[in-house]
């Protein structure tokens, strides 16, 4: 593991322990330095120098302004960050179609489905809390991140197949406790898988040799 990578682990760390105990005002900084170290990780990795890691550095810096708009508590906040986000995810699908042939399969076809039921119920609690407006977001939102997710599966690489998958998690988990049910626990996990999963994806779409 090199070094900025064990940079953005313990920054990431720290940013889930500051969720865990509700610190908000350590998370402020903590949420988006994770990001930035991930930035630092993508670049260490030569993201620079090819097609595909600056496609991932394009996902990684949308995902920072979403990191960003999120910690804000009004409704205007969500959206511009469900915005970045779905740039972020377009990005990913930019990178992930620059790498390889996508190639479909049982486990591709099994995530699509279970982004369906999860899906279905989350558009469904967003259309009732913010009218169609919020509800087509989410809607949009929820087919680019399974494209992502299905991309990043099809692949062949087991490493950025899972990155994909937890970032899917965390989004499932993020869009299901606050447009259907409530969950104490819902924060820690998103945010685990979210940085997991973003860390995975980097490692293995512009660099294997990170964690050695």
């Amino acid at each position: 593991m090199n070094s900025v990578t064990a940079l953005f682990v313990v920054v990431a760390v720290f940013n889930e322990i500051a969720v865990l105990f509700g610190r908000r005002d350590a998370e402020r900084w903590l949420k988006p330095g994770a990001l930035v170290a991930l930035i630092g990780v993508a670049l260490s990795l030569g993201a620079l120098d090819t097609s595909v890691g600056r496609w991932i550095l394009v996902a990684l810096v949308c995902s920072l302004a979403g990191d960003v708009f999120l910690l804000g508590d009004a409704e205007g906040s969500f959206i511009r960050g469900l915005a970045s986000f779905l740039l972020g995810h377009l990005a990913y699908v930019v990178a992930f179609f620059l790498l390889a042939q996508p190639t479909w399969s049982p486990v591709v076809a099994l995530v699509l489905v279970a982004l369906v039921l999860v899906g279905r119920r989350v558009f469904l609690g967003a259309r009732v809390q913010g009218g169609p407006v919020l509800g087509g977001a989410v809607a949009a939102y929820m087919a680019v991140i399974g494209t992502m997710a299905a991309l990043g599966v099809s692949l062949g690489r087991p490493v950025l197949g899972a990155g994909a998958l937890l970032f899917l998690v965390s989004d499932a988990v993020l869009g299901w406790d606050r447009f259907v049910a409530r969950q104490a626990w819902a924060r820690v996990v998103v945010m685990t898988t979210y940085h997991l999963g973003q860390l995975l994806i980097v490692i293995g779409a512009i660099g294997a040799g990170a964690l050695r």
